[in-house]
């Protein structure tokens, strides 16, 4: 009876102090949890390439932040969830930053920051150089042109000392991310922005000079004439005269263009398709600016102003050929010109018979409102190829011509059907491999691959391809 009694009370004893043991190991955890560490879930994209969209981190609570840390702002700022944000700047420290160059700098050095998905192009109205309030920090996303950070105006209250006293930062994927992604879950998958800080200020001159013209001529690209219809530019020019260019129309599906020239007459606008390369081919347009001037002419002579210069804004997004456009109007070359963006950087009047035109540089606006505009905007070549991805740039061009194309797309790279049905990536390693570009081991150089896609594709090559049809009813 003692025997057992005594043994009873062992076991008891024992299982007492395992649960003692469990409470104390929980009471620790929950401690931990609540004052050392928290798991975030990343929301979003503007920390792509470091962190992913839904993934979760484990943040250190107790960690002071220091330069290059990546820190957590708790969710009761106005954005509602936590951000997770990299320390660019610490208090006293002046922050500038060159948008055309994408570069930035803390107390006059550039920063090496190999970490950022793309160079700081996406200007958002702050006037830099800025110095941080001490107490305060200066974030950015490492997606630099698709994050709400220190850079935008409307988070000038980041620099609020409270705000900043809920910062957390030091992390550790909780997931592993080293398993091979499908590549339709790479494909398209990055936001594309690009708004160099340049186009801010070529916005405020098209404001600005937009009273001391008669019309304005907006040039698109005739492969896709929604996608390079830039919204800023027709908020701006309302109210005035407007015609339209569908250039590179050789480039274009001619049935397509027929459509797109139908629906912009029936929505009572001017329009006129070209190939601007073709010299003297865009003196075309000469006699739909005075047709559509026609009641301005007509004043001008009842007051005696004969032979007065019809002033014609030229606009567009960039690379889409308004300088080309120019020269062949002009017939001789009065226009910088090339195939890539960013060429014409400032206003320039350009006098051609009874015209004075005056030449804006290509400008795109701040966010696209779907990433099928993005995609073709890139697709062009009116976002600058540097800043993206060139392969699931290829892979987003190859998934969305074989859709409507593929017939042009087999008989180009000599497939057989069957590689209609291969994920976009295996797609762009069965093109390299036709094309004989490999590297050591046998390897598909998708690199190089991605490129002659691109190239072949701009330059007609691919074939006569339109990416937007005219919008329905």
């Amino acid at each position: 009876m003692a025997a057992s009694f005594k043994d009873r009370y062992r076991r008891n004893k024992e299982t007492l102090e395992w649960y003692d043991a469990l409470a104390m190991a929980v009471a620790v955890i929950a401690l931990v949890f609540t004052f050392g560490v928290r798991i975030v879930k990343v929301d979003g994209h503007s920390m792509d390439p470091t962190l992913s969209n839904g993934e979760r981190i484990l943040i250190n609570l107790l960690k002071k932040p220091d330069y290059d840390d990546i820190v957590v702002v708790d969710g009761y700022t106005e954005y509602g969830r936590p951000l997770v944000k990299r320390v660019i700047g610490k208090g006293g420290d002046t922050i500038d930053i060159d948008f055309t160059a994408g570069i930035v700098y803390r107390n006059g050095e550039a920063l090496d920051e190999p970490y950022t998905a793309e160079p700081t192009y996406l200007y958002e109205s702050v006037d830099f150089p800025i110095t941080v309030p001490d107490g305060c920090l200066f974030l950015m996303g490492d997606n630099r042109n698709n994050s709400t950070d220190s850079a935008i105006p409307a988070w000038a209250a980041w620099t609020n000392v409270t705000l900043w006293a809920q910062l957390c930062c030091a992390y550790c994927p909780l997931e592993d991310r080293s398993g091979p992604m499908s590549q339709s879950d790479i494909i398209n998958s990055r936001q594309i922005q690009w708004f160099p800080g340049h186009m801010t200020k070529t916005l405020r001159l098209m404001e600005k000079e937009i009273r001391n013209v008669d019309c304005v001529l907006q040039i698109l690209d005739a492969r896709i004439p929604l996608s390079s219809l830039n919204p800023e530019i027709e908020r701006i020019t309302a109210g005035k005269p407007h015609l339209y260019v569908l250039n590179k129309s050789d480039l274009a599906d001619p049935e397509i263009t027929k459509q797109w020239l139908a629906y912009f007459k029936s929505a009572g606008a001017g329009c006129i398709a070209m190939d601007s390369k073709q010299r003297g081919r865009a003196t075309a347009t000469k006699g739909l600016i005075e047709k559509e001037l026609s009641a301005l002419m007509e004043r001008r002579r009842s007051r005696g102003m004969v032979g007065a210069a019809i002033r014609v804004m030229i606009v567009g997004i960039p690379n889409v050929g308004k300088s080309t456009f120019i020269n062949s109007f002009a017939g001789t070359t009065r226009a910088k010109a090339a195939n890539k963006p960013g060429v014409t950087r400032g206003k320039q009047w350009i006098s051609v018979d009874s015209f004075d035109l005056m030449d804006m540089p290509g400008v795109l606006w701040k966010k696209f409102d779907s990433l099928e505009t993005a995609s073709n905007l890139a697709f062009i070549g009116s976002i600058r190829d540097d800043i993206l991805d060139i392969e699931e740039l290829a892979c987003g061009l190859l998934s969305s011509v074989r859709g409507i194309y593929p017939q042009q797309l087999l008989a180009r790279y000599k497939l057989d059907a069957e590689a209609l049905t291969l994920p976009p990536y295996d797609l762009l390693q069965a093109i390299g491999a036709k094309r004989g570009m490999l590297i050591s081991g046998g390897e598909v150089n998708t690199e190089r691959a991605a490129i002659t896609v691109l190239d072949e594709f701009r330059s007609g090559k691919l074939g006569r391809i339109t990416l937007d049809p005219p919008p329905e009813g």
